[in-house]
């Protein structure tokens, strides 16, 4: 046998490899046989996109979710979508967008991934370092390219890591300065002096005049009554919404999310009567302390001192007191059964009255808690913080966290979409039972509290007419006196005209209320434009509108002091509050250099004009639809026979 095979090693070599070519080559042709080819999801600029592409950017955006803050910054700019993540990588590519190897290292650096995150991280994964640094590269690639169609002023995108970092610490402490940091992530449009000038002017001017507000309710009288068909068309169109909160009337008939509750407090001030410093005390504190004193002897830093510790064990105090109230209506709880972590309350359960608890904590500890009942009438989530003392407060060690918030994470309140919600479940809330102990924050007091619902209801919509009909017929005849006054308008005005505010005021029975100068918007604490609110009307921008056309119309030389009365008279429909308001204008007051130079240098100004202009421009640049319609996508979907069919994103094109 093996003379046979040194006689033919050649021969058997070359047949040999000849079979195993073949061998490849039909294996080959049998794997493209076998396994379908990725399918085709549209196309782009005339050639397919497969499955494979977008599997590649889903992968992609995988791992970016391992990166602090870049995952958010990313989620919260750009989207998640793996199709669009494509095709901005895409556009960009095709732009000549692209990032270098120092960019991606710095943004490793400001949120923290060093050698040893990033092997952790790919570890975890099965991942590269390589691989990281791409979708990084990626992710300043997308930041970029998002400046660019939006028309922003280029901010680095380690500055905007930066600002994102800072703001989360400022929410979280509950300072809405985190608001004007997270605007400049946003960007800011590249805006020509023109602009600036005509948004500062806007919103700087001011009048000042004199107005009456006319109701609807001096005409109910002379209304009939509403049909059955006014009455089912009112409540077919309102019954999903809530009071106040449709257009234009403000009309609803769903109930709000609502609760009844009870709670102790308290405070501080109250806790400081009961508590006494030692002079020892003072003195050891002063000692362990003197780098805080530097020079200053005890005798002049002493009442300081004290106060300080008495504070301090005023504090201590109060979280005693609030901690054995937890404990003692806990304790009369302990013996029902659970389900899911909640107590089954029976009907024969009745929980120890806070006033009574209230009475054994001031026999324990000197110091009586406050008792606060708003059990009788429901109170809707939404005016929470309206409450005195409970209102501002917050659980303890979970800032940021609103009472609202907690109160809808209460088992009768049922499922809810808002994660901050969902996270407080286990807190295990319900009706009958104690709530986690809360503070309200120092600026008001440092009280401490504990509440209880005893009621608890989800926002529900009428089922019937007959359940709110008493509602939707007073609607209907205010609807239907509003609609009386507003065809007597001209002949409001011309009262006023003729005979004065104050003749129009007394024959409507109201009064003459003073309009203070008064902008055309003013700017929350979150740096959004509202209407001002004027007194005795409220919000409403068809009333400053109205008015700031009147002045402009009569100034002269930026003045309305010449204009004769006709000139500076108005009036305007306020549909929220179903009331007409006629005015009379005493001054306009344009915007001075002075406070154009002022505003001008405000950080808040380019976000406010950015967000004016991109809301008035209509479409994101950045959707979707607009994405695709730039780079030439078309989708591909199934027809109706099954076959592929190609289909536009967007309006336009095939």
């Amino acid at each position: 046998m093996l003379k046979f095979f040194r006689k033919y090693n050649k021969i058997i070599l070359v047949v040999g490899g000849c079979l195993l070519m073949v061998a490849f080559l039909i294996q080959g042709t049998l794997d493209q046989l076998i396994t379908p080819p990725p399918p085709v999801v549209g196309q782009l600029d005339g050639r397919d996109v497969t499955a494979n592409d977008t599997r590649e950017a889903a992968l992609r955006l995988q791992l970016i979710d391992q990166l602090p803050v870049v995952s958010q910054m990313t989620a919260m700019m750009i989207g998640r979508d793996e199709l669009k993540w494509f095709l901005i990588q895409q556009d960009a590519q095709r732009m000549g967008l692209s990032a270098s190897r120092a960019q991606v290292q710095g943004v490793l650096e400001v949120v923290g991934i060093g050698d040893r995150e990033l092997g952790l991280i790919t570890q975890r994964l099965g991942a590269t370092p390589d691989m990281v640094r791409a979708v990084v590269h990626d992710f300043i690639v997308a930041d970029n390219y998002r400046e660019l169609v939006l028309g922003l002023k280029h901010i680095p995108v380690t500055e905007k890591l930066r600002y994102f970092i800072a703001a989360q610490q400022l929410f979280q402490q509950g300072n809405p300065q985190g608001f004007v940091l997270a605007s400049l992530i946003e960007g800011s449009q590249r805006l020509s002096e023109p602009v600036i000038a005509h948004y500062l002017q806007e919103q700087g001017a001011t009048v000042s005049g004199q107005l009456i507000s006319i109701s609807a309710d001096r005409y109910a009288a002379d209304v009939p009554e509403p049909t059955e068909a006014k009455l089912q068309e009112l409540f077919d169109q309102y019954r999903n919404d809530l009071p106040g909160q449709s257009e234009p009337y403000g009309f609803g008939y769903r109930t709000p999310n609502r609760v009844k509750l009870e709670y102790l407090a308290v405070s501080i001030g109250a806790a400081m009567k009961a508590v006494d410093v030692e002079e020892a005390d003072a003195i050891a504190f002063y000692d362990q302390n003197k780098e805080r004193f530097g020079d200053d002897p005890y005798a002049s830093v002493r009442e300081q001192i004290i106060a300080r510790l008495k504070r301090d064990k005023a504090e201590a105090l109060t979280q005693r007191i609030i901690r054995t109230a937890q404990s003692m209506l806990f304790a009369q709880a302990r013996s029902l059964p659970e389900k899911s972590g909640y107590r089954v309350i029976g009907d024969d359960f009745t929980p120890t009255a806070l006033r009574v608890v209230a009475d054994e904590l001031e026999n324990e500890f000197g110091v009586r808690p406050e008792v606060y009942n708003f059990t009788e009438e429901w109170t809707a989530v939404s005016d929470l913080s309206t409450l005195p003392l409970l209102g501002g407060a917050q659980i303890i060690n979970r800032p940021g966290v609103t009472l609202g918030q907690y109160v809808m994470s209460a088992l009768e309140m049922g499922e809810s979409d808002d994660e901050q919600v969902q996270a407080l479940r286990p807190l295990r809330l319900q009706v009958g039972m104690s709530s986690q102990p809360l503070v309200t924050p120092a600026g008001l007091g440092g009280a401490r509290l504990l509440f209880r619902l005893t009621a608890a209801e989800p926002t529900r919509a009428p089922q019937s007419l007959a359940q709110v009909r008493e509602q939707v017929a007073s609607d209907a005849r205010r609807e239907a006196a509003y609609l009386r006054l507003l065809q007597g308008r001209e002949q409001w005005l011309t009262k006023a005209l003729d005979q004065g505010l104050e003749a129009a005021a007394e024959e409507a029975g109201t009064v003459v209320m003073a309009l203070p100068p008064t902008p055309r918007r003013n700017r929350t604490a979150e740096g959004a434009l509202q209407p001002p609110l004027i007194v005795g009307v409220g919000r409403s921008e068809a009333l400053v509108e109205a008015m700031f056309d009147t002045a402009v119309a009569a100034a002269t030389d930026g003045s309305i002091a010449a204009a004769p009365a006709d000139q500076r008279t108005g009036e305007a429909a306020v549909d929220a509050e179903l009331a007409l308001v006629v005015y009379q204008l005493d001054d306009y007051l344009p915007m001075t250099r002075t406070q154009f130079d002022r505003a001008a240098r405000d950080v808040w100004l380019t976000p406010m004009i950015n967000q004016t202009l991109l809301t008035a421009e209509g479409e994101d640049a950045m959707s979707f639809d607009a994405i695709a319609r730039r780079v030439d996508f078309v989708r591909e979907s199934v027809g109706e026979e099954g076959e592929p069919t190609l289909q536009p994103d967007a309006a336009g094109g095939l």
